[in-house]
């Protein structure tokens, strides 16, 4: 119902500032820890909705290699990231972590704020992505062998 690219820009600036906060915070008490698991949560679901958008945009028949692209920047960045946080870390402390991922994630909502005038936001009907049915195909073929008896699974 929602552009992705909103909601990629309003998940990393609320990293972001999660971020920043759990740094003022300084890891002290159960509100720190709350915020610090809140930074995580909200990290991870980047990595689904920019797949989301892939996927809305991208002809079917490049889906696999764009998805393919998409995943072998999301393993340079699980490569290269620990070490520019790990050597930031070394310097500067070990909660200047939450200043990288406070970095990272600002940067990220702000080139997808940016995006958002680029390209035409595609319409819920004319999108790609489907949700599909957590089940097995042996589960299926009993539910159409249910529905329609005496059919061949």
């Amino acid at each position: 119902r929602h552009d992705r690219r909103v909601a990629l820009s309003l998940v990393a600036a609320a990293t972001a500032l999660l971020a920043l906060a759990a740094l003022w915070l300084g890891g002290h008490g159960v509100v720190a820890m709350t915020v610090i698991f809140l930074v995580g949560g909200t990290s991870f679901a980047v990595y689904p909705i920019v797949v989301a958008h892939l996927a809305d945009h991208a002809d079917p028949g490049e889906l696999l290699a764009a998805s393919s692209s998409v995943l072998l920047v999301y393993g340079v960045g699980s490569a290269v990231g620990p070490l520019v946080a790990g050597g930031t870390m070394s310097l500067l402390g070990p909660w200047s972590l939450f200043a990288w991922f406070a970095l990272t994630h600002a940067l990220l909502a702000a080139y997808a704020a940016w995006r958002c005038g680029a390209l035409r936001r595609v319409p819920v009907h004319e999108r790609k992505f489907r949700p599909m049915l957590r089940t097995t195909p042996a589960a299926l073929r009993l539910l159409r062998n249910a529905t329609h008896p005496g059919r061949d699974p």
